[in-house]
């Protein structure tokens, strides 16, 4: 079956949620990113929306296990948890050393997890939202690909809670609960906690042991709401996590048997606050207030050389036993930051005006230590990072009719930036950005609606770091995008199919492009890398994203979505790609190259059974093209699919599933590296190092809910 023929079956019978995105039968879902709280059947741009009953199905215990459902959603892992994320192709693979400004936003209950959504688990989360394209009006500056907000449940009028544990192979366990209810008649509250372990999914051979990339996680939530009065609202969130996850993935076959004498360790605890205040001035006027700051220690580890002392003894070197050498990478930063955004909404009595006027402002201090031991020496190097984005934003919709409306928004932001390390390298900017949103929005019907958006992000420029890279690269510039964007969602066969579809194009100028330099000490040493930044000209993203479901017969839906991207770019010479020869001045053309970590297509297909009135089950399909791995070499990731069921018995307040996760056990990577040699053997021979995605798991749940 060729591509083409794959893709038009997918499209012919794909079709996102295992719930409706919107129906005249069920619940309103509202985006609560949008300015106005948008129903999802309004809302004039990409979206995919997932609610607690997804959640719970997926048997998602973190951010990065629901990607699998969102068209042209793409991770990178490279650490313990896939926090790398990218949008339609746009977004960051890793973080080393660098400064790095981030793509692609993540709020979780306000509070600014951009960066550091290592501790994002789904914790009693009521709903994921996945805001495709650039949001430069509504977030700003790191959010040029798109947006993820999370809302966790909030305090009920009545005292509700749940209890729900997990066992899997892997040794992995997970037990979590939520409480919620009154304090009185003004003050509710919820907490939340979960704990999740696993041995992790390698085996080191040479320390005998199986848990050296394992997973340790503690989450805690506490969110209380005070209605001071019939007009305002107050509310608190508090967030803990603890991450003490290893980090052993690496070695010279690309498996799941690692041989080094020094696993590392993913670890991030994080201490975060929210305040927000919601008043409504008049019937046609309303003020809300969001602050928060969240505080998190991280440290990330590996052990750079992935063996042991053993390893030349017991088999042959190209350099013999005396080449061996040790090395250890550690960064430690402390991550702070501050934020406040204050809206003032207004909405004409007639409802066909509304408008907001807003301000916001962001601190963020970004404090590293790195410590690199190379055969018992080490190296000390820190740097000390601060930015401050101060921004005035608006957006107004107008109806003109009963069917037409247009909305225009526009963000005018001044970030400055502060950098200084031990190497006495610094720099610092002070930019003047601006975003930009103009839409149309057509009513057909109650149900079926369509929409034409254009819209302006921008993503800040910055410097790099590490000394070795050329000083004419020390500096890049800022990106920017125009998004052309059209769709339609809608119910359709006498509501029997939801649909959502859209088209986009995002023409990008001034691409910050990863690249990185190897260094080669000498024979009998292997190459080191340093990532770096640059600009490539410009760069085209286009594609199609569609979410459906359609139900079959009572208690039968069939649901899916498909990605379908073309990413490339336009007019940029890499001279640090492996076939340039930088010394001659000879590097590798990448006009119409395809950008890293952006498959053609991805897609998920899946049934939902109800086979009697305790038993159900479901069945989903996800998968996604083959896709090159970086800017600096031609490896490419395998294309796959993964097969994942699940079977939930439920009786009154009861839920008992077993499930399981890529079923046929498929072979897949999601990050590697081939611009340098790590092996011994061959001499440090440059090749592939890749890192294998999750192997066939499965498990047992339980839950009760009261």
């Amino acid at each position: 079956m060729t591509t083409c023929y794959k893709i038009a079956l997918l499209i012919a019978v794909t079709a996102l949620t295992s719930k409706p995105l919107y129906a005249n039968t069920m619940e309103e879902i509202v985006v609560t990113a949008d300015f106005y709280q948008t129903s999802a059947m309004d809302i004039a741009s990409s979206v995919t929306i997932m609610d607690d009953q997804i959640i719970e199905q997926r048997h998602a215990e973190h951010l990065e296990q629901l990607f699998g459902l969102a068209p042209n959603v793409n991770y990178a892992t490279g650490a313990s948890r896939g926090r790398f994320i990218q949008i339609r192709g746009i977004g960051e693979r890793s973080e080393y050393t660098d400064p790095v400004n981030y793509s692609v936003g993540v709020l979780l209950d306000g509070i600014d997890f951009t960066g550091i959504s290592t501790a994002a688990s789904t914790l009693d989360i009521q709903q994921v939202e996945i805001l495709r394209g650039p949001q430069g009006t509504l977030y700003g500056a790191n959010a040029l690909a798109g947006l993820i907000n999370l809302v966790s449940a909030n305090p009920t009028e009545t005292t509700q809670g749940k209890v729900e544990a997990s066992l899997g192979n892997y040794g992995s366990h997970t037990l979590k609960g939520a409480v919620g209810g009154p304090l009185s008649e003004q003050i509710g509250y919820r907490i939340a906690a979960q704990t999740t372990q696993s041995d992790g999914f390698y085996e080191n051979s040479y320390l005998g042991r199986n848990d050296t990339n394992n997973i340790d996680e503690t989450t805690l939530r506490g969110k209380l709401k005070y209605s001071a009065n019939a007009d305002l609202d107050l509310g608190l969130t508090l967030f803990y996590a603890d991450v003490d996850n290893g980090y052993d993935v690496f070695n010279y076959e690309s498996n799941r048997q690692t041989r080094s004498n020094e696993p590392g360790h993913d670890r991030q605890e994080t201490l975060a606050a929210a305040v927000n205040a919601n008043w409504r001035l008049n019937d046609q006027l309303s003020l809300s207030a969001v602050f928060s700051a969240a505080d998190s220690d991280i440290e990330y580890g590996y052990d750079e050389d992935w063996r042991n002392p053993d390893l030349c003894i017991e088999e042959t070197c190209t350099f013999g036993p005396d080449g061996y050498h040790t090395a250890f990478d550690n960064l430690q930063r402390d991550n702070a930051n501050q934020s406040l955004d204050v809206r003032l909404r207004s909405q004409a009595a007639d409802g066909r005006s509304q408008w907001v006027l807003g301000g916001y402002y962001r601190d963020q201090q970004v404090d590293l230590t790195r410590t690199y031991s190379y055969s018992g020496f080490d190296t000390i190097f820190g740097s000390d990072y601060n930015t401050k984005n101060a921004a005035i934003y608006g957006d107004w919709t107008q109806a003109l009719g009963d069917k037409l409306a247009i909305s225009v928004g526009a963000r005018l932001e001044d970030r400055q930036s502060d950098y200084l390390d031990s190497d006495t390298f610094g720099f610092d900017t002070d930019e003047s950005l601006w975003g930009s949103k103009l839409s149309l929005t057509y009513t057909i019907d109650e149900q079926k609606m369509a929409y034409a958006t254009v819209s302006r992000g921008y993503k800040p420029g910055g410097a790099n770091a590490n000394s070795s890279v050329p000083q004419t690269l020390r500096k890049y510039d800022t990106e920017t995008m125009l998004n052309y964007e059209l769709g339609f969602r809608g119910l359709l066969l006498d509501n029997t199919l939801e649909t959502q579809i859209a088209v986009f194009y995002q023409d990008r100028s001034d691409i910050q492009a990863d690249s990185s330099i190897v260094t080669c000490p000498g024979a009998g040493q292997p190459c080191s890398f340093d990532d770096y930044l640059t600009n490539a000209a410009t760069g085209d993203n286009l594609g199609l994203e569609a979410q459906l479901r359609y139900f079959l017969t009572q208690g039968t839906s069939l649901y899916g979505s498909l990605g379908i991207l073309d990413a490339t770019y336009g007019h940029y010479i890499n001279y640090n790609h492996v076939d340039a020869n930088e010394s001659s001045g000879i590097g590798v053309n990448m006009n119409d190259r395809k950008q890293p970590h952006a498959p053609s297509y991805q897609f998920m297909l899946g049934l939902n059974k109800q086979l009697s009135d305790q038993l159900s089950a479901s069945l989903n399909l996800e998968g996604k093209d083959n896709f090159l791995f970086s800017n600096d070499h031609d490896f490419w990731a395998d294309a796959y699919v993964l097969v994942n069921a699940d079977l939930t018995y439920a009786i009154d307040n009861w839920r008992v599933s077993v499930w399981g996760k890529n079923l046929t056990d498929e072979d897949y990577q999601n990050r590697a590296f081939g611009t340098f040699g790590n092996d011994p053997r061959n001499g440090y021979t440059t090749e592939l190092y890749s890192q294998p995605g999750e192997p066939r798991t499965f498990g047992v749940t339980g839950r009760y809910q009261f």
